[in-house]
């Protein structure tokens, strides 16, 4: 915005993939597996790591889960999306990518909200670490089944197809990877 005082710029965070084209977004920063969708440019800008996490309080008095099935004895925060729980993908002891079904009491559809519920001491959450790393750090939250469930989710810049870019985009593109092109704050987050 101080680089482009002209260029006039809408923000707006939510877990929907959004339809580009027909809702009029010029941008989007997308987290997670891309589809297949033609009509779309992509620029990768890293990957985000996610990690399973509790208190160490809440550990202490419901136990430290061994296994990945040791799980259904706790209460597990669950991402949802659309109403929906989102299984926790993992890679099981042969190196094969699995998905755990998962449900809980809560269903939060917002990974900050998630982290500070598991902070608050509710039951075991999988957060993007940058999220909670601070928090790892301090010993607020301990991890859980560390490597598991450690799968990368792409971050990706993705806009319309189109064959004449508009300033406005080249300029918006062009600083997210000049800030983030290198030094990404979900890649170096300081592990506990």
């Amino acid at each position: 915005a101080a680089r482009w005082p002209a260029l006039r710029l809408e923000v707006v965070f939510g877990a929907r993939a959004v339809d580009l084209a027909a809702e009029g977004v010029d941008l989007a920063v997308r987290i997670g597996d891309l589809d297949d969708r033609a009509g779309l440019i992509a620029r990768p800008l890293g990957v985000q790591r996610r990690v399973v996490c509790a208190t160490p309080a809440y550990l202490d008095a419901r136990g430290r889960p061994k296994t990945v099935d040791d799980l259904a004895a706790h209460d597990c925060l669950v991402e949802a999306r659309d109403g929906r729980p989102t299984p926790w993908p993992y890679v099981d002891a042969d190196g094969v990518a699995r998905s755990l079904p998962v449900d809980g009491r809560l269903r939060i559809g917002d990974a900050l909200v998630l982290a500070e519920a598991a902070r608050a001491g509710t039951g075991i959450a999988m957060v993007p670490r940058w999220v909670v790393a601070e928090d790892l750090a301090a010993g607020r939250l301990e991890t859980v089944l560390d490597g598991v469930f450690d799968s990368p989710l792409p971050v990706n810049l993705v806009w319309p197809r189109t064959p004449y870019p508009s300033a406005k985009l080249r300029a918006a593109v062009d600083a997210l990877v000049e800030r983030y092109g290198t030094e990404r704050p979900w890649d170096s987050s300081p592990l506990p």
